[in-house]
């Protein structure tokens, strides 16, 4: 390969977004988004493709970890709420 149609490549990814296994996971990520959102209960927030994307750096790993503690903290918020009723 020239390094013209190297560059021609490059140009043709940056315009149609990423090329091989990159867009494998995109089209994954859709999937799951698509199927979680199926199975969710009913009034819970829609969830986002985004939320599928593999974080291979960690940079979202902190804002993911508080997430799960607040979803935690709710949970069990929502649990003492309904012993109380019962």
């Amino acid at each position: 390969m020239t390094t013209e149609e190297l560059e021609l490549w490059l140009e043709f990814e940056r315009l149609e977004g990423p090329l091989g296994p990159e867009r494998d996971d995109l089209h994954s990520v859709q999937t799951s988004a698509t199927v979680a959102n199926m199975f969710r209960r009913q009034g819970s927030p829609t969830i986002n493709p985004v939320d599928f994307v593999p974080d291979w750096s960690g940079e979202r790993k902190e804002a993911r970890t508080n997430r799960n503690i607040e979803a935690w903290m709710n949970f069990g918020k929502r649990m003492t709420e309904e012993g109380n009723r019962g």
